[in-house]
């Protein structure tokens, strides 16, 4: 009788063992979704740049984040769902920079949309 119960109790810590493996899964992922990050997450704010009263919103924290950059090209992506177009324009600079991963994601052509001499003097 002694080996059957032995057996038992191997099968029970091999059950509590699963029960706590589990249980931190669950838990591991759960953290993760309380956790996720929105684009604005990503976006750093320099207050009073580059003047008094002016709130800058710095891309390039977006950019040298890979989870950053690529929620942004997915939610810019997600926004054109339904539309018909032919081709993506952006607009220096950052226009530049987020909208070539959205033409290359949606299998369109890149048009560069620079700022005119005018407006640049």
């Amino acid at each position: 009788m002694a080996p059957q119960e032995s057996k038992m109790v191997m099968h029970t810590k091999g059950q509590m063992r699963h029960k706590y493996i589990c249980k931190y899964i669950l838990n591991t992922h759960i953290r993760k979704v309380h956790t996720m990050k929105t684009v604005k997450d990503y976006i750093r704010t320099i207050p009073d740049f580059p003047e008094k009263g002016i709130m800058f919103r710095d891309v390039t924290s977006v950019i040298q984040d890979a989870d950053g950059l690529k929620l942004a090209i997915d939610e810019m992506i997600k926004r054109l769902d339904g539309l018909d177009f032919d081709v993506i324009a952006g607009a220096e600079s950052r226009g530049f920079v987020f909208g070539m991963p959205i033409a290359y994601a949606l299998h369109k052509p890149f048009v560069m949309v620079r700022k005119s001499r005018q407006a640049a003097m």
